[in-house]
């Protein structure tokens, strides 16, 4: 399979966990590997590079205390429930 193709041209769809394979973690992705996975799971908070990505995003994982999102004044979507994962698009 060819990960350099295009998300439309490929018949198995490709994940990427946390940072897509590549990307630059605040840039997003490098000349030499621009492609653009199916599917985005972030852990625990978007990466910078999330930024540059077009398909569906998840969030994964309640690791983060309240009081470090505070700190770092991080803001962060609410959890359903029990679920340890929401879809921000």
């Amino acid at each position: 399979m060819n990960l350099l193709a295009s998300a439309s041209s490929r018949s198995i769809p490709v994940v990427s966990v946390d940072i897509p394979s590549g990307w630059d973690v605040e840039k997003g992705p490098s000349d030499k590997y621009n492609y653009m996975p199916d599917v985005l799971v972030s852990l625990s908070a978007p990466k910078l590079c999330a930024k540059y990505f077009e398909g569906k995003h998840f969030l994964g994982g309640r690791f983060i205390p309240t009081a470090l999102a505070e700190k770092y004044s991080l803001i962060l979507p609410e959890f359903p429930g029990t679920d340890c994962f929401v879809q921000l698009k």
